[in-house]
This record gives C-alpha cells, structure tokens and sequence, in this order.
C-alpha cells in the first residue's frame, strides 16, 4: 500500500489543542460531517454523482472557510472552470492505460466508487473505494484513510 501523508497547514494555524475532540456524524446518506472541538472543519462527500471522494469545505477552527465553493456550491462571483477541483481529493492518471486523474465524462475516465460505508475510529476516517474503469471493470482498490491529529493536523493516507 503507498502512503500518501498530507499536511493541509500547521496545527498551530488551525487551532487544534492537545486534546483535540474529533468528531465524525453522518450527515446525508453520502456524505460525513467532521468537527474539531465541536466546531466544523469539512465533510467527506461520496455521493455518486461525483467521480471521486472528496473533502469540501476546508475551515480554520475559527470558521473560515479556506477552500473556494464551486463546483460543489455556487457562490457569487467564482471562476467556474475545473470541475474536477472539488478541494482535497486523491486521483491518479494512469492505472493499467485507465485515467483516474481526470474527469473527462464517463466513456473517457475512471472512477473511485466508495465501497460500502466509510468507518470511522477515534480520530480517522477510513474509506474503501473501488477503481472501476468506463467500461465497468474493476482495476483494484484504493483504502483512503484521514488522520486529524494534534501532533500533524490533517494527514491523509491511500
């Protein structure tokens, strides 16, 4: 398994305390509200009609949100170009001559289907998802894990 660790900003910068409370409540039936002290941080989405999980919005502790609205929500005066930028999300260009990088509609590119439901422990999230190519053939698995830590903030893991 590769592991991919991803610091989004200091622990400092996003106020995490030593005895940070993460919290993780299922919010819609695809998608998975996170919390820091009680406070809201992002929400994992899943929901089929995107090619690949994600998580939207990125907040401060504070509450400010840090990451643009579009794709996922339209906010007065954004660009709307990239689709496929939906925040922090992992992808990959070529699994066996199979794009999952880009989204390019569903004859061209590959997709990362959540593979039942993401399970959370403590302070991660855990996701299973299967990499299914346009012509509906399984190329594998990827398991995406979300660390919140105290020591390192965000660390994601695939």
């Amino acid at each position: 398994m590769t592991t991919l660790r991803l610091c989004l900003a200091l622990p400092a910068a996003l106020g995490l305390l030593p005895a940070a409370d993460v919290s993780f409540v299922q919010a819609a039936p695809d998608r998975i509200d996170i919390s820091i002290n009680g406070k809201p941080f992002t929400s994992f989405h899943y929901a089929s009609k995107w090619d690949k999980p994600f998580l939207h919005p990125i907040r401060t502790v504070s509450g400010e949100v840090v990451t643009r609205g579009w794709p996922v929500e339209e906010k007065t005066g954004e660009i709307e170009d990239h689709t496929w930028h939906r925040r922090l999300w992992w992808g990959h260009g070529d699994i066996n001559g199979v794009d999952f990088w880009r989204e390019l509609g569903p004859t061209k590119s590959g997709r990362l289907i959540v593979d039942g439901k993401p399970r959370s422990k403590g302070n991660r999230l855990e996701a299973v998802c299967k990499l299914v190519g346009p012509d509906g053939k399984r190329h594998g698995s990827v398991v995406q894990q979300f660390a919140l830590d105290t020591k390192d903030g965000l660390n994601w893991r695939t």
